[in-house]
């Protein structure tokens, strides 16, 4: 990879979208000091060197970043924009024995580090369950909007009925035949609760918990 090497955190770390976890892979996009911009998809952060382990790929595994890595990565970004060519480490070539017919060079190439893979299955399942916090919202509030607003209409006896015997709130036939609507606005028994009541608080902590759980995978997702 040119002008680009991948790295990862070695502890969490706080930003401006969030906390990023330890571990989450990113790529040097430059210096500033001691200071190195890394880029996590959206997400650019300025982190300190020794917060960060450097990918090798002759190894397979990941290295601290030490002050040499740094250098060398620092000399690689700026080779790839042209601004200047990145310091040799190799030792001066020996004069050749004239006894002894010289090798040809053997030709080396680097790998390039391996890009992280998908999971497409574990996409599909968070789409899913998303989606199932989602719809238990909608039922929630359709529950809460059923419970707090429904009023049936008061039972058709022949006998006498007062608020007590009822329970709840009825909408009173025309004429009032039992006396239960005192203001005339054609609801009677207003001052107990409706008759579903206990089914708009359930519909609410539905609501309200797949509210909850919805802005905490977008909080960690970001």
């Amino acid at each position: 990879m040119i002008g680009s090497t991948m790295v990862r955190l070695r502890r969490d770390l706080s930003g401006s979208k969030g906390v990023i976890p330890a571990g989450k892979v990113g790529y040097v996009e430059g210096f500033d000091g001691d200071r190195v911009h890394v880029r996590f998809r959206l997400v650019r952060l300025a982190v300190r060197q020794n917060d960060l382990e450097t990918w090798d790929p002759d190894r397979s595994a990941w290295n601290e970043m030490t002050p040499a890595a740094a250098r060398w990565i620092r000399d690689a970004l700026a080779a790839a924009d042209g601004t200047s060519r990145p310091a040799s480490t190799s030792r001066p070539a020996a004069a050749p024995d004239p006894g002894i017919a010289p090798r040809p060079p053997t030709p080396r190439t680097r790998p390039s580090a391996p890009e992280p893979r998908p999971l497409p299955t574990a996409s599909r399942t968070a789409s899913s369950a998303r989606g199932q916090w989602i719809a238990l919202c909608i039922v929630g509030v359709l529950l809460a909007g059923f419970g707090f607003n429904y009023v049936p209409d008061a039972p058709s006896t022949g006998f006498d009925l007062n608020c007590a015997d009822i329970g709840h709130r009825v909408n009173v036939t025309p004429g009032d035949p039992h006396g239960l609507d005192r203001d005339g606005d054609g609801v009677g028994c207003e001052t107990d609760g409706h008759k579903y009541s206990w089914l708009g608080i359930l519909g609410l902590c539905g609501a309200g918990a797949g509210g909850f759980v919805l802005y905490r995978n977008r909080r960690d997702s970001a």
